[in-house]
Parts: structure tokens; sequence; C-alpha cells
């Protein structure tokens, strides 16, 4: 998964995995390569990651506001779910990300109650949308079926080298123990664009025509990089260049 930074102290062009599996084996490997031969193991994985998919769809909403609709449905391969306290999600808890199973569309959001129906299947509900600037790709409607994720400690980035952006790359994963050319091991083609390192779409966009006839723009600027501060008039830029 290519996503935005999350806590601020990520590689931002590092994407992360989240691996799962029924049975779970214990322990499974990351293997690259640029070609489909010759692996090299880039990580193993010891913790099974809470990874489900949608039963219902979820209806796109605007950020900085508790999305109060339907609630989502989703399906968990294993783990189990937790409500939490809105200040504990305002601080943090219960982020997740939704997606279409590609690489770099991922809408990160979290949820403050959530209500176990039957097995491993929990309605999500009061969720804040599009966070850490993921507000630009939510699109109209989450379809079911649709990938989740909830991004916890079994979560992690991969040793991807800065110079291999949008190159693909061949990966395997697989059991741990077996190597990269176990009959079960999957394989896949990947590249990433290093989504940590875009910027923020700008707030509150305006435009007005003066006196002269004039088309005159304004907005307010976001910032991906310590951007929770309340101390200062304006969010630092955090970028080697301002540019629009």
């Amino acid at each position: 998964m290519d996503l935005p930074l999350l806590i601020g102290s990520e590689i931002p062009y590092a994407p992360h995995i989240a691996l799962s599996a029924v049975p779970w084996p214990g322990a499974v490997a990351v293997w690259n390569s640029d070609e489909d031969d010759g692996y090299t193991l880039m990580k193993t994985c010891d913790a099974r990651a809470i990874v489900g998919s949608t039963l219902s769809p979820l209806q796109a909403a605007g950020p900085g506001l508790i999305d109060r609709g339907p609630a989502l449905r989703v399906e968990l391969m294993s783990g189990e779910l937790s409500s939490s306290l809105i200040t504990s999600v305002l601080n943090g808890a219960n982020t997740m990300v939704i997606g279409d199973g590609s690489s770099d569309n991922w809408e990160v959001f979290q949820f403050q109650s959530a209500e176990l129906v039957s097995d491993r299947v929990y309605d999500l509900s009061f969720r804040l949308r599009g966070q850490a600037g993921s507000d630009s790709v939510v699109p109209q409607e989450w379809p079911s079926g649709s990938t989740v994720v909830l991004i916890d400690s079994a979560v992690s980035q991969i040793s991807l080298q800065s110079g291999f952006h949008s190159i693909l790359r061949h990966y395997r994963i697989g059991n741990a123990s077996r190597g990269y050319e176990d009959e079960n091991t999957t394989h896949h083609v990947l590249s990433f664009k290093g989504i940590g390192q875009r910027p923020y779409r700008v707030a509150h966009l305006n435009s007005r025509i003066d006196q002269s006839g004039d088309c005159l723009v304004s907005w307010i600027r976001r910032t991906r990089v310590d951007g929770d501060s309340w101390d200062s008039y304006e969010v630092p830029l955090g970028e080697g260049t301002e540019r629009y």
C-alpha cells in the first residue's frame, strides 16, 4: 500500500505492507527483484494484519466532520475491532484504509464505533473521512467488496530505495520457511509513487472578479508535515518549494 504520512515518522517514499493468511504460517517473507528470478529477501513479518472486505458500499463524505451516514459493514479474515472514545480517535486511534486493492488508491479514515453483528462482521460508524490528505482520492462510492486494512503495529513499511519510484518490480510473498520458489508463494509486479511525499491539495479555494476584470484566486495552504499544531499563524511549508 502506497500511503500518505500517518504519524510523520515514516519513510515518505516506502510502501506499507499488511499480510494475512488462513491459516497463518507464523512468519511470512517478502522477496523482491527487478525480474521474476534472483529474488532477495526484503522483510519477514511475524504478525498477522487485520484485513477484510466491505459488505456494504461507503458513500463519499467530506473531511473534517464526522460522517454520520449508514454504518459500513466489513468482514475480517481474522482479528477483531473495538470502539474508541472520540478523544482517542482524534489522537489517532482506529485508523483504517479502504481501497480497491491497487497499490496507490487508498482512503485513510477513522471510526469511533465498531459493533459486532456476527462472527468477524462489524458495523463501523461515526467515521472521520479522507484523513492524512487522502480526501483527494475519495470516490463517489467505495463499492461492496472493497479492501479494508486496520493500521496498527502489524502494518509496516518495506525498505524500498527512493530510486525505485514508479519502477515496476517483482515481489514474491509466502511462508518464510519455504522460500520464494514455493508453489503457494504469491507473485506481484508493482510500482509505487511515494505518496508520502505528495503535498496536500489546498482548502477553501475561492475566486472573484475585481473591478478591472482580473480573476483573483485565494486559498488556504495545507501541509503534510507537522500540520496539527495550533501554536503558529500558518502551518509549516513542509516542502522544498511552493508552486501551484
